[in-house]
């Protein structure tokens, strides 16, 4: 019984409470450590109110909190008869800003260098911070774990969607404060990791874009572009063999290439295609159609080259009932109907017998012609062609048009020359996972090494 009692109860002193709420209790308890003294965070930052009434024809920057410890960012830039608020706060460098809404979902930051002299609404609170005190660095960096997010939400108050931060309450909370020399180590040691994640990264960028040149040097696709000498009211020509589109739009695009220069033959991909074929989706409601035993793929897993996470999985019953087809492994699947083809084209090959909803195609291809991978390979380096020349804009997301989708050209070296492209070009696929694997590593040690330092 008495084991039972104590999981359940708590005590907590009288003189701690600044709230009433049993929720502030719980949720503002974040198992801080006991290494460094505990400070109000009213003792640290004071509120800002620097108040602009805005004039028509001057520009303004507008700025914005994103959530997950994503800082403050610019929104865009208008003329003050843009805005209908016309009484807002300037903001200035190094000062600590939140966003009343969104402060539960980790929404704080610093305004840097180039946000400076922005403005922002009364729901974006901005505080002086106290330098004999603290680094902003250091108050940014604790305000962006997880643990500080879910602090936040004990101090909002509203409905579930519209909650907002009580800014007193959560000036009246405290919070651990090494001293300035300890905050510097804390955050240097942070930035070091965090310096080293992105050069890695700039690393798999890099990689990624001489995949794209090998292809074109490869194959001799070369780029052409008539857009930047285009002067309004004269007359121009483009010679027949440069066209893949009727299109004036697709025609005087800057993503155009040459295919009759290159070095081995080109085929409309139609040539190469032997089925393409889209899938379903299964009632959501009916419970007894999911969490199976069958993979079902959608645009959301589409984010790997071999298809090895996928999400959802469907039961016998939904194939039959809902006339699912299972297909191989080995299968060429792609997006074609998804928000991400404003920027991408989505293409992978599967690992496992999978079925897929109905913005996907399940594509096979003749491989006495082309191989499996340097198709896919083809189609994912020179995702400029299939958008440029497929893409068609909807009223909700974007898809694939299957008729110019067909036309567009695919070259098609002789077979011991696709293998030694697609060995190439899977020696710099690994090389960029490893770059891109030791960046996330890197970032989750100095989240994991500050917390450490911070929280129990």
């Amino acid at each position: 019984m008495q084991n039972s009692l104590s999981s359940s109860l708590r005590q907590v002193r009288y003189k701690s409470l600044e709230n009433w709420s049993v929720g502030h209790i719980i949720g503002g308890s974040l198992n801080f450590t006991n290494k460094f003294p505990m400070v109000q965070i009213g003792q640290i930052v004071r509120r800002n109110q620097t108040p602009i009434e805005l004039e028509d024809d001057v520009t303004y920057k507008q700025i914005t909190v994103r959530t997950k410890g994503g800082g403050a960012c610019l929104r865009g830039i208008k003329l003050g008869k843009e805005i209908n608020t016309k009484k807002q706060y300037i903001v200035t460098q190094g000062q600590f800003i939140m966003s009343k809404i969104d402060a539960r979902n980790g929404a704080f930051g610093v305004i840097s260098k180039d946000l400076d002299g922005a403005i922002v609404t009364a729901d974006f609170p901005v505080f002086d911070v106290n330098l004999d005190l603290v680094i902003p660095e250091f108050l940014f960096l604790l305000s962006s774990t997880e643990a500080f997010a879910k602090f936040a939400q004990s101090c909002s108050r509203g409905t579930t969607n519209r909650q907002r931060i009580d800014v007193n309450l959560f000036l009246s909370q405290r919070i651990p404060l090494p001293t300035l020399e300890q905050q510097r180590f804390i955050t240097q040691a942070y930035d070091k990791k965090i310096h080293q994640a992105n050069l890695l990264e700039d690393q798999a960028i890099e990689s990624e874009k001489s995949i794209v040149s090998y292809l074109k040097k490869e194959l001799n696709i070369k780029h052409f572009d008539i857009s930047h000498d285009l002067d309004e009211g004269l007359l121009h020509t483009v010679h027949y063999k440069n066209l893949t589109n009727w299109s004036i739009n697709k025609i005087f695009s800057k993503t155009n290439f040459k295919f009759y220069s290159t070095t081995y033959p080109s085929v409309p991909i139609k040539k190469v295609i032997l089925s393409i074929e889209g899938g379903k989706t299964p009632n959501t409601s009916i419970s007894d159609y999911w969490n199976g035993d069958y993979y079902w793929v959608s645009a959301k897993d589409m984010k790997e080259l071999f298809l090895k996470h996928i999400s959802d999985t469907i039961t016998k019953k939904a194939i039959e009932e809902c006339g699912l087809k299972v297909y191989p492994d080995g299968t060429i699947i792609s997006v074609f109907r998804s928000g991400i083809l404003r920027h991408s084209f989505p293409i992978s090959i599967s690992t496992t017998p999978v079925t897929i909803n109905q913005d996907l195609k399940a594509i096979s291809v003749d491989e006495s012609t082309v191989s499996k991978l340097y198709f896919v390979f083809y189609l994912s380096i020179m995702k400029d062609i299939v958008l440029n020349s497929s893409r068609k804009k909807g009223a909700t997301v974007e898809s694939i048009n299957l008729e110019t989708f067909y036309m567009i050209p695919i070259i098609v070296p002789p077979t011991r020359i696709q293998d030694a492209i697609v060995n190439h070009i899977k020696s710099q696929k690994t090389l960029i996972e490893t770059f891109s694997f030791q960046a996330e590593a890197l970032r989750k040690i100095a989240i994991e090494e500050f917390e450490i330092t911070i929280f129990e």
